[in-house]
């Protein structure tokens, strides 16, 4: 065999063993930039065509560059059929987002925000700072969870920037404070705004209920909706009531919400959002996040979400203890024809020392708390002019602490004290929000 057949052979198995897989990035732009800056001329001759006559090693020089080209093809082929569902989105046509009568009755017209396909992250709210005690749920309300001032896009208006998001858990009424208002409130053909929150019902991170609320042209107020995302139903009701009813021909049919748009009414002392939902069965377990959006000349020009990536659940509670709150206990009696409630209160102190107002007497002495047991003694009384009725109900709570074996057990707000058979059950009431 000849040293030149050789060196083909060895040239040939060369490139039939280290093809590469893929092409280097800097062929790949040689490539477009000939393709873009090369002239596309037709002939005006056309000489009659035939294959060209190339030696081996020619031959051997174009398998190579077939193989390299391809590589690159199939690079660019597999690109084009890759596809992020998180990043890949279809923008809406901006015909869409121009606001119409049509709008009554539907969605929001942008797309929910994606979210991640490995589950989104579920931040725990924190009681509020300036939450109140519901006596009769035992809890603080409402949670809070603060938003970044200023996380719009840039030069994005001040009413769209959430700072502050509110949840009462008892009824689902979702406030969102805003960084301003948009005062005076301009009509949707011209500048679209709108106020909601999405909720995923069954825990999988994805979204299954969208709600809010847009402006409506001057005097008409806002328009109200809500939107099953797995269906695609949209329950909508513009005007007065605010969407706690809409009319289909004339039957009234609750959508089982109602809405507060920013600084609507003149009383308002801050710009707030506020959504009134009914949960529906099924939904008492949910996690949201807030949104608001402005569209303008069709397009979508600033949105915000609180959080900005991930979904809120309310947190856990303060522990209540003895020290804290004043305990009351409620007792009704009658005096005649008069059917009345006689309220007694126990505070305890950290300095071990509790007040009492039993009704017919008031008091104060010393007190020795245990794991589950109370110690009360030295108490000094002073007496108050009652009734008969009261002062046996005055007599009874002070028998129950001065009793030598009084146990106690505390749980979300109720504190229950017990003397032999005779028990007085107290809930907790608080002048101001957790510490």
């Amino acid at each position: 065999m000849s040293a030149n057949h050789d060196l083909e052979r060895r040239i040939a198995d060369f490139y039939a063993n280290e093809a590469p897989t893929r092409a280097p990035d800097r062929v790949l732009g040689s490539i477009l930039d000939a393709i873009d800056i090369t002239p596309q001329r037709r002939a005006i001759f056309r000489a009659p065509w035939r294959f060209p006559t190339l030696s081996r090693r020619a031959w051997l020089v174009l398998a190579a560059a077939a193989l390299v080209a391809g590589a690159v093809m199939g690079a660019i082929g597999l690109g084009a059929l890759r596809s992020d569902p998180v990043t890949d989105l279809i923008a809406p046509d901006p015909a869409t987002l121009v606001w119409t009568q049509d709008a009554l009755v539907q969605d929001w017209p942008a797309p929910v925000r994606p979210e991640p396909p490995s589950g989104a992250v579920v931040v725990p709210m924190a009681v509020g700072d300036d939450a109140r005690w519901d006596s009769g749920e035992r809890r603080w309300e409402p949670y809070e969870h603060p938003d970044p001032v200023g996380d719009v896009a840039p030069g994005g208006p001040a009413w769209i920037d959430i700072r502050e998001v509110h949840l009462s858990a008892g009824g689902a009424v979702f406030t969102l404070k805003l960084a301003d208002d948009p005062r005076p409130i301009p009509d949707p053909a011209a500048r679209w705004i709108a106020y909601g929150v999405v909720l995923d019902t069954n825990g999988d991170g994805i979204a299954d209920v969208r709600m809010g609320m847009d402006n409506l042209p001057e005097g008409g107020g806002h328009r109200a909706w809500r939107t099953d995302l797995g269906t695609g139903r949209t329950h909508a009701a513009a005007g007065p009531p605010y969407g706690s009813v809409r009319t289909t021909g004339e039957v009234p049919e609750s959508i089982g919400l109602d809405t507060y748009y920013p600084d609507e009414s003149a009383l308002a002392s801050s710009p707030d959002a506020s959504l009134w939902y009914g949960l529906q069965p099924g939904e008492d377990t949910f996690t949201f996040y807030a949104w608001s959006s402005v569209i303008e000349a069709g397009r979508v020009v600033a949105t915000d979400y609180a959080p900005d990536a991930g979904w809120l659940v309310t947190g856990s509670q303060p522990e209540t203890t003895l020290v804290g709150p004043t305990w009351t206990l409620d007792t009704e009696f009658t005096r005649g024809n008069e059917s009345l409630t006689l309220v007694q209160t126990v505070t305890f102190t950290t300095a071990g020392r509790v007040s009492i107002d039993a009704g017919c007497m008031t008091g104060e002495g010393a007190v020795v708390v245990e794991p589950d047991a109370l110690r009360v003694r030295d108490i000094v009384v002073t007496d108050v002019p009652c009734g008969s009725g009261v002062a046996q109900l005055s007599a009874r709570l002070m028998s129950v602490l001065t009793a030598g074996d009084l146990r106690y057990t505390l749980d979300t707000g109720l504190l229950e004290l017990r003397a032999g058979t005779d028990v007085l059950l107290f809930q907790a009431q608080f002048e101001g929000p957790p510490s």
